[in-house]
């Protein structure tokens, strides 16, 4: 791993571990163009040519369901992954997104 892999994974790790109830495993990390690594880049507002790390890790991901739920109601699903990605070059968050 070079050294803007490794910054950037460890500053997505932080993001994807804050938001699992478990630790979190690293799947992939990958660099290039939004439009080219998230299918869902159309829905972001950004430049689809962006340069961008996509970081996808697996973990337990609990989605809000809204308000309080009985028992009688279904449980809130749980996704076990989530895609962080962030700016090559300023390392905002761009988007984060959760999948079973």
């Amino acid at each position: 791993m070079n050294e803007p892999e490794a910054k950037a994974v460890q500053q997505a790790l932080a993001i994807a571990q804050g938001m699992s109830s478990t630790p979190i495993t690293l799947i992939a990390a990958s660099s290039g163009s939004l439009a080219h690594l998230v299918s869902s880049a159309a829905n972001t507002g950004s430049d689809p040519d962006r340069p961008v790390w996509a970081i996808d890790f697996k973990g337990h991901f609990e989605l809000s369901c809204g308000p309080q739920q009985t028992v009688a109601e279904p449980t809130c699903p749980v996704d076990t992954r989530v895609l962080v990605v962030l700016d090559e070059v300023t390392g905002d968050t761009v988007l984060l997104e959760t999948r079973p």
